[in-house]
């Protein structure tokens, strides 16, 4: 079983930032797109940036996988060439909410909790 988290990440710049930034980590990005081959990896653009999109619901994300150790370092290396860097996760446990911003964000991602009835 183990404790499952939603996750989601943008790595974002305009286009001609981010297509040598995903030239020169080519390695790292090959590691991800073959271990999210699920579509939870998507590549996507705006009129004004290009975007590297990771998304999931109920993963185990512990630092000890290659998967989650390879996003860190891709964001780590992003957060260095100065592109903006978004990362939320919400674990199991209602207070289990970590937020990572980097650089010049948008704040495209938001943490919301509400209640729902479904009855």
């Amino acid at each position: 079983m183990g404790y499952r988290s939603q996750v989601a990440s943008i790595i974002y710049d305009k286009k001609e930032n981010m297509d040598k930034f995903k030239q020169e980590n080519a390695d790292l990005i090959k590691i991800l797109d073959d271990e999210f081959n699920d579509g939870s990896l998507k590549y996507l653009g705006s009129a004004d940036y290009d975007f590297i999109y990771l998304n999931g619901n109920d993963w185990k994300w512990y630092s000890s996988y290659k998967e989650v150790k390879a996003w860190h370092d891709l964001m780590d290396l992003a957060e260095k060439k100065e592109l903006a860097v978004e990362f939320v996760r919400i674990g199991e446990e209602y207070d289990d909410v970590e937020v990572d911003c980097r650089n010049d964000y948008q704040y495209y991602l938001n943490v919301e909790r509400f209640i729902e009835a479904t009855f």
